[in-house]
């Protein structure tokens, strides 16, 4: 028997037929590729992270908050300070003190303090020492002072004259005081020894200078001639 050939059905005018591999209620349209929006995205993320960095440096000049340099420990007038000295702490952005920023602490760091300054100070360029140490002309020395040798007003800063004493303590013979070495105290700290000596550190021009290095160890007097800074 044969089989009887079906013959396709007539489709309307203007219609276009279906392909059997589009799914039902897909549109006849040929849809353009969506990869070109990518490039509009990522600059449209450029603009947002530029329009919130625009915001952070407008709110850090209008009333925000910056990081400057604090004294952590108090430091004396000519010591040199280290990065254990320092930390940093917030201050109004607005501040009319030119403070120095935490972001210019190689300007601090290994330079010498121009006066004596508690914990807790916030620095300025003002507070660092102008010139170098020793200056043109002078020398630093080092001395170790015996309680009862020193008064109890010696800080850095203060100019002294520096008297040799027996091994006894007293002094040798009666000395005037105008031909004395004389030399500005740049640091005092407490000795090593637990005796209660001082170590001090002083400049000197440099013939000065000379005179204190040759008086013996433990053997200096120093008496204040005008007071330093604290």
């Amino acid at each position: 028997m044969a089989t009887p050939i079906s013959s396709p059905r007539p489709t309307r005018l203007g219609r276009i037929p279906r392909s059997p591999n589009r799914a039902p209620g897909a549109s006849r349209l040929a849809v353009a590729p969506r990869k070109r929006t990518r490039p509009f995205l990522a600059v449209g993320a450029v603009l947002v992270l530029a329009g919130a960095g625009a915001f952070a440096v407008a709110y850090s000049h209008l009333g925000g908050r910056t990081s400057v340099i604090e004294l952590r420990s108090a430091v004396t007038a000519g010591q040199v300070i280290s990065l254990s000295d320092l930390r940093s702490a917030q201050v109004a952005a607005d501040s009319s003190v030119p403070l120095i920023p935490v972001s210019d602490a190689s300007k601090v760091i290994g330079h010498r303090a121009g006066v004596s300054l508690p914990a807790g100070t916030l620095l300025s360029a003002a507070d660092l020492g102008s010139g170098s140490i020793p200056a043109a002309g002078q020398a630093l020395v080092a001395l170790e002072v015996k309680p009862g040798s020193y008064p109890s007003q010696l800080a850095a800063g203060a100019t002294v004259a520096v008297a040799p004493v027996t091994a006894s303590g007293q002094s040798g013979t009666s000395i005037e005081v105008a031909s004395l070495p004389t030399a500005t105290v740049l640091s005092v700290a407490a000795a090593a020894n637990s005796s209660g000596d001082v170590e001090v550190s002083l400049q000197a021009v440099q013939s000065a200078a000379g005179q204190i290095a040759a008086i013996p160890a433990d053997g200096a007097e120093l008496i204040v001639l005008s007071a330093g800074g604290q």
